[in-house]
């Protein structure tokens, strides 16, 4: 090898030795650093497990233990077992657990036992213990406040120093019965509910039933019913919260009113089914106060509202008012009819276009707003629940004289709605194959013109020639 060659070789290699030794004097550094950053971070944690880990939560203050179990893996639902033995409020339990995972010392100190009293620890403020999976339990003891920055005294059992927390462990550990028990009136899942079942002032007043991903009416009358006006029956019984304990169980005389009460629900779910009644006692003071009771369950709560007004709903109130179902995105051609006038037709490709009465580009925009307009069309009344040659003919709706049908990709219609005539504010229509007679507000069909003139798009203006 020659001796230019020959030092070549040997920069690259030193070269190659350099780069190796920064890097690894970097990535050592880096990695070194990020180290030392995770363990004073595990440092200033005061608990070593993660909500996941959690069982049962024991906490004493005030004179009183409340002690929480956990059920299941995971998503745990807990359960008090003392003082008394009822449901446990998730939310309370769990930000007790979250907040000690994670809560962070802000310094530490050496302590002697004789000073336990002067930092509000013997007896403590509060006492908190968490068992995990794995059978362990960290006790911690909650002092008071420092009066220089407010932080709190906190030792965990077993430990040699003290440590000072963010006083936010003063509200998480000032508990009562009622924050730490269940609330809630009715635990479910809208998906999992089949059926409801509502009485009012002793009778039937109606049902409602899930078939498929679609609510049916079954009582008094058989119709469709309107998904939003469901979800929102559920979704008031599903947030329904106790604002106070009345009574830990019924009492034999019916003070609660609650033996006849003026509204109640059955909700099935699965097999089993749960009803909860509901009533409204004149206050001594007056006013009024609102109670309800789950069956199967021993206290009576107290609500902030009657849902007296929620629940007594008229069938009228709870049929679906969508005139045409369709999806907007399946329309491909739209034919509007008016006696005495061509048809207009719109043929969709790449953008909306006029194929009659003759070939001319549409305004895209207009189309979509009339078929948004024909989507969204809800009744204001049901003028008929039957169709009759004399009904049609007393609205308007035989002979027809204005018609608009929908078709889908491959030619097969998706819904034809006939406009009838107009009284007052209230136009008649009927979508073919429905049983019944609407009135929609005239407003509503304010911009479904049949005037061919109204959809064409305008040409290009063009330069003038010099």
């Amino acid at each position: 090898m020659g001796a230019v060659k020959q030092k070549l070789v040997t920069l690259g290699v030193g070269t190659v030795a350099m780069v190796g030794l920064a890097s690894y004097a970097y990535f050592g550094t880096f990695q070194g650093k990020k180290a030392e950053e995770e363990k004073k971070q595990a440092d200033e944690k005061v608990a070593s497990f993660k909500l996941g880990d959690v069982k049962e939560v024991v906490v004493t203050a005030k004179g009183a233990t409340y002690d929480a179990v956990g059920d299941g893996e995971g998503e745990r639902k807990w359960r008090l077992t003392a003082p008394i033995e009822t449901g446990g409020d998730k939310s309370t339990i769990e930000g007790i657990i979250t907040h000690f995972a994670d809560m962070k010392s802000k310094r530490r100190f050496d302590y002697k036992p004789e000073d336990l009293k002067t930092f509000g620890l013997e007896p403590p403020m509060a006492t908190v213990g968490f068992k995990t999976a794995d059978g362990k339990t960290t006790t911690f003891l909650v002092g008071k406040k420092n009066s220089f920055d407010d932080n709190v005294y906190l030792l965990r059992e077993g430990d040699t120093q003290m440590a000072m927390v963010p006083n936010g462990i003063v509200y998480q550990t000032d508990r009562d019965l009622f924050s730490m028990r269940e609330k809630r009136a009715l635990i479910f899942e809208d998906k999992d509910v089949h059926k409801i079942e509502v009485e009012v002032k002793g009778q039937p007043a109606y049902a409602l039933e899930k078939r498929g991903e679609e609510w049916q009416i079954v009582k008094p009358i058989d119709s469709k019913a309107d998904k939003a006006q469901v979800t929102t029956i559920l979704s008031s019984l599903r947030y329904l919260r106790a604002k106070a304990i009345a009574a830990e169980t019924m009492p034999a005389k019916d003070e609660f009113l609650l033996a006849k009460p003026e509204a109640a629900v059955t909700l099935t779910l699965g097999e089993a089914k749960t009803r909860v009644a509901f009533s409204t006692v004149k206050a001594s003071g007056g006013g009024e106060q609102w109670y309800a009771h789950v069956d199967g369950q021993k206290p009576v709560l107290e609500l902030s509202e009657s849902m007296l007004k929620k629940l007594d709903l008229k069938p009228a109130d709870l049929r679906d008012k969508q005139v045409l179902a369709f999806n907007r995105d399946d329309i491909k051609k739209v034919k509007l009819a008016e006696t005495g006038k061509d048809f207009v037709v719109f043929q969709k490709t790449e953008q909306w276009d006029i194929v009659a009465p003759e070939p001319k580009a549409a305004q895209d925009n207009k189309v979509s707003n009339l078929l948004y307009k024909l989507s969204t069309l809800k009744a204001k009344s049901i003028l008929s629940d039957t169709i009759t040659d004399d009904l049609k003919k007393k609205y308007g709706l035989d002979p027809v004289t204005k018609q608009v049908t929908l078709y889908k990709a491959d030619g097969g219609e998706a819904g034809t709605l006939v406009i009838g005539t107009t009284e007052g504010d209230v136009t008649a229509v009927h979508a073919l194959g429905s049983t019944r007679i609407d009135g929609v507000d005239k407003t509503q069909l304010t911009d479904v013109s049949f005037d061919v003139k109204d959809y064409v798009k305008a040409e290009p203006a063009t330069s003038a020639k010099k």
